[in-house]
């Protein structure tokens, strides 16, 4: 299973990988696809084969999907929490967060970047998501890839990226169904992808 924070959830990309990649079950998985008007959820097999990379001398794989194109990001969870079908997005386009940036998520919601690290409000609560903000002198990169409502709950869910110094990168899931009290989002899986020859 890729390495997430809970034994409930996880969230894959397609592609290359190193052997940060374990899978040992191909069912449970969803992806998320986009389509000519926004995304769309469904429930899909994942592909995981043997690739040998003679440069590295390294036994890789590649993750995909079984049948048809590849889908942005995947997710598996024990129980169906993501409703199959159309879902819309309030990124279209991932966002690399810069110190001293913001955005509105909605009427109530807003992500900002400071020097302590990335942070979610809603006027009332304020929680750090990362510890991180984007500082390309030393590598640092922070990126958010997915705002929406994955789940049903309609809630804002998140995607992120961490890179620390040129580093791995680490890709979070949060969501609004699974949040603890007090808290707006909670990370409910995360994958180190270290690429191939890393």
């Amino acid at each position: 299973m890729a390495s997430c924070d809970s034994v409930d959830y996880a969230i894959l990309t397609t592609g290359y990988h190193g052997e940060e990649v374990s899978i040992a079950s191909s069912v449970n998985w969803v992806g998320l696809f986009e389509t000519d008007s926004g995304y769309c959820l469904r429930n899909i097999e994942l592909l995981v084969e043997p690739f040998n990379d003679t440069a590295y001398h390294l036994k890789n794989k590649y993750v995909g999907v079984t049948g048809e194109d590849d889908p942005v990001w995947l997710f598996w969870s024990a129980e169906s929490v993501y409703p199959e079908g159309s879902l819309s997005a309030l990124l279209q386009n991932p966002v690399t967060l810069l110190e001293d940036s913001s955005f509105i998520l909605n009427s109530n919601w807003r992500l900002y970047c400071s020097a302590d690290g990335l942070f979610l409000t809603d006027g009332v609560i304020s929680q750090q998501l990362s510890e991180l903000c984007t500082d390309r002198n030393n590598g640092n990169i922070l990126v958010v890839h997915w705002l929406g409502d994955l789940d049903g709950d309609m809630g804002v869910d998140l995607i992120l990226s961490e890179q620390r110094e040129y580093d791995s990168v680490v890709y979070s899931l949060f969501l609004t169904s699974e949040t603890d009290s007090g808290l707006l989002l909670n990370r409910v899986a995360s994958f180190i992808s270290c690429g191939i020859g890393w």
